[in-house]
């Protein structure tokens, strides 16, 4: 998305919005669902260093893999440091965020004496303290949310959810859709969806995709981005999708003691409501 000269209806979005639309793209590609797979192998078969070398060797692809991952959270250290890209969005659609440095740290503090370098993934680390006062900070302030409800789509509303729509109108989403659906028809428990949809397999990135989607959605709703009647009126409704989904998600907070998990649909679902009852 660009904000130079924006259709109009529409407050084009700021720099930090655009800087975050951009980092999701760049890293929202085949080759990073490859890169979360070989992440979550390793930190799930390797207890210590030593194992994670003989799993993912110097100069392997699956070292190469974990290092894209881990990439990206370097990464968006330095855009949040520099005002380049929103805290909002990113924490709270990057939900993974301190768990993912508390599941890296042994594997970066080896990494650095293995480099002889200190410092390497130093941003990285900052960011998993960061998110930590972020989420408190949230907790003692909840912030009031501010979807567009004084105007109908414009011009500039159609364009922004269509580039929004166009990330998540890929073969790889067709191909994750067909999961959930199938998904919705096998797995009635958060037992069943466990042993049918494994941490780390190819399952588990499919599901992941089409929820993300919807936790991408409601972050940028709720934060004025993206207008509720095209996305309402285009995708499948969220009540929908959580009266099949809400025990896989309310599973997987409970078993990773993360609350963040696509926290985002319960947040449409809710508003959707309010929404349609008020569009009559």
């Amino acid at each position: 998305m660009s904000n130079a000269n924006p259709p109009p209806g529409a407050t084009p979005p700021s720099e930090p919005t655009v800087g975050y639309l951009q980092f999701y793209r760049r890293w929202d590609t085949p080759l990073d669902d490859d890169a979360t797979r070989a992440f979550s192998r390793l930190v799930r078969n390797a207890p210590d260093f030593a194992a994670f070398q003989a799993l993912a060797p110097a100069g392997s692809e699956e070292r190469r893999l974990f290092l894209r991952h881990i990439d990206s959270f370097e990464e968006a250290a330095g855009l949040l440091q520099q005002g380049q890209m929103s805290e909002d969005l990113f924490f709270d659609a990057w939900y993974a965020m301190p768990q993912s440095w508390d599941r890296a740290a042994p594997f970066v503090l080896g990494l650095r004496v293995e480099a002889r370098n200190p410092e390497l993934y130093a941003q990285f680390e900052w960011l998993a303290g960061r998110a930590t006062q972020f989420w408190a900070e949230r907790e003692r302030n909840p912030p009031v949310w501010q979807p567009i409800e004084d105007r109908a789509p414009g011009p500039g509303d159609e364009a922004i959810f269509a580039a929004f729509h166009q990330i998540w109108s890929t073969p790889r989403d067709e191909v994750a859709w067909a999961f959930v659906t199938d998904l919705a028809q096998r797995a009635p428990d958060f037992a069943t969806f466990s042993q049918l949809v494994p941490p780390g397999s190819v399952e588990y990135i499919k599901f992941d995709r089409v929820f993300c989607a919807y936790d991408q959605a409601g972050t940028l709703m709720k934060n004025g981005i993206i207008h509720p009647a095209l996305f309402f009126d285009a995708w499948q409704s969220p009540g929908a999708v959580w009266a099949y989904a809400q025990p896989w998600l309310q599973g997987l907070r409970e078993q990773t003691g993360n609350p963040h998990i696509c926290e985002n649909l319960d947040w449409l679902v809710m508003y959707e409501s309010a929404w349609r009852n008020r569009a009559g």
